[in-house]
């Protein structure tokens, strides 16, 4: 855990009509959490050699359970709870999240989603740590990572980028509505946020966070150019291999 708010924040042109436009998006290791609740959660170094659940095909051999190692990561470290440690335990982490104009924004994170039993966490932005639970509340959500039927041949023992998403609200549907081409954002005014990641399953992983205004912008297709960074982060883009979703 790191006190220093790291996060980045960028601008990226785009034309609309012969009319370039600034949008503006933001980025963050998910080790770069500010506080929370010590336990299931960890960061995690590569090469991190782990497993999936015993009850679960490996994506890769289709062989119930077996392990894989994670090679790579941004900045080579992420965060994860490792299989073994259980589900559900009020294990939390918490970030600063700069938003620079009050809108709408799309957040996605870089995660990997072995099996049905490892693929998800808990959030919430701006609540009581107090509140943090383990639980799907009127004040927290679950993030998916292929759990409906449709998507559960996409599971992966690499990295991919998976848009917030929620079972119960605040968004509509489930996750494979809210990738269409009109995806439900998270209202936020200019300043400082508290997001939250609760821990839910064990075996699930994520590697980093990133934020736009842009409700087309896909980091799976394509990883955004900086142009203008801020607080002086470097910026490692170039290091988040990409992977494709389904639509």
């Amino acid at each position: 855990m790191r006190k220093t708010i790291f996060c980045l924040v960028v601008v990226y042109v785009i034309t609309l009509g012969g009319i370039a436009a600034a949008v503006q998006y933001g980025s963050m290791e998910a080790e770069d959490f500010i506080g929370g609740k010590p336990g299931a959660i960890k960061v995690l170094s590569v090469p991190f050699e782990t497993n999936v659940q015993p009850d679960q095909p490996h994506p890769k051999t289709g062989k119930l359970g077996g392990k894989y190692t994670i090679k790579e990561a941004s900045g080579n470290k992420f965060i994860g709870v490792p299989n073994g440690a259980g589900n559900n335990s009020g294990s939390y982490v918490k970030y600063n999240i700069s938003i620079p104009k009050s809108g709408s924004w799309y957040f996605w994170a870089r995660v990997i989603a072995p099996s049905v039993a490892d693929n998800s966490f808990y959030w919430a932005f701006d609540i009581e740590d107090k509140d943090a639970v383990s639980a799907d509340t009127n004040k927290t959500n679950i993030w998916d990572f292929y759990e409906k039927e449709e998507l559960r041949k996409n599971y992966t023992v690499e990295w991919v980028w998976f848009r917030l998403n929620s079972r119960n609200g605040p968004f509509p549907g489930r996750e494979l509505d809210q990738y269409g081409p009109n995806p439900t954002p998270i209202k936020l005014d200019k300043g400082i946020h508290l997001l939250y990641l609760i821990h839910r399953e064990d075996g699930t992983f994520m590697d980093a966070l990133v934020w736009s205004q842009d409700k087309t912008f896909d980091p799976n297709k394509t990883p955004p150019t900086s142009v203008r960074p801020e607080d002086k982060l470097a910026t490692r883009w170039g290091e988040l291999k990409s992977s494709s979703l389904p639509r």
